[in-house]
């Protein structure tokens, strides 16, 4: 995750979702307008999923909270978590509280099981759960700097997820296989400073790989290293908060938006 590598969209495919296509229609109520909007395709065209779930003010999460293979979201109030299996909106079908309303939360699979949980981060401490319930941590291990930028995926399609990081707001980025100690496995830059980062597995290899998000469009890379984009895709508006899963469960991670007033 260590060299500097500036991004360009003139040799990957561009898809573009209009805001048309992604709302169903300029004269859509509030109902229509705010809410999840997420797309199965990596290629454009209307967002298959649409529908409400929490509040305005909730902090939202993405996971596979029941090991069925489909993404599914979950908010956080406080310290207490609302989670559904459910791509629709709805009761939560799990509720519990962890950690404190001020710790930087995590989604994961710690263990390997297939179920994805939260962690909770207070400065360079993590607080692993293994279960979606409240109570003492599973296990605490201790990585990197408190002012680190962390992020989350599984980088060798080993089934379980560990750290990556940004140290300073640098494109570059530091990567581990593992949760012991010890240095970065991996060092490598992409994109710019200032860019958004996503992760997820684009192109269904079982490994997740990074992207960075430029206003709406995203530049999506199938290997952890520098380069030009694999796939460049425009979706939803720069002020949408982006969301990225596997919505219908086909191994590929794509993106989604939820966008409040």
């Amino acid at each position: 995750m260590r060299h500097r590598t500036t991004l360009t969209a003139t040799s990957a495919a561009f898809a573009v979702l209009a805001p048309a296509a992604l709302l169903g229609t300029a004269a859509a109520d509030d109902q229509q307008q705010y809410g999840f909007f997420l797309t199965d395709s990596r290629s454009g065209g209307a967002a298959d999923h649409t529908f409400h779930f929490g509040r305005l003010t909730d902090e939202v999460y993405v996971g596979d909270w029941d090991g069925d293979g489909d993404d599914t979201v979950a908010v956080r109030r406080g310290a207490r978590f609302y989670v559904t299996n459910h791509l629709s909106g709805g009761p939560a079908q799990v509720e519990f509280s962890y950690g404190r309303a001020d710790d930087e939360v995590l989604v994961g699979d710690w263990d390997g099981d297939g179920d994805d949980t939260f962690a909770v981060r207070r400065g360079t401490a993590f607080h692993l759960k293994n279960t979606l319930t409240g109570g003492a941590a599973d296990q605490v291990v201790h990585v990197g700097r408190a002012d680190d930028t962390v992020f989350v995926g599984d980088w060798n399609g080993d089934g379980r997820d560990s750290l990556m990081w940004q140290v300073g707001g640098e494109p570059t980025f530091y990567l581990v296989s593992g949760w012991g100690p010890g240095h970065a496995e991996w060092v490598f830059s992409y994109g710019r400073r200032g860019d958004a980062v996503v992760v997820g597995d684009w192109d269904g290899s079982g490994e997740d790989t990074i992207g960075v998000r430029r206003g709406n469009v995203y530049l999506l890379r199938n290997l952890m290293r520098g380069g030009s984009a694999d796939v460049t895709v425009a979706y939803g508006r720069a002020t949408d908060e982006v969301l990225v899963g596997d919505w219908d469960g086909d191994g590929v991670d794509t993106l989604g938006v939820r966008r409040t007033p």
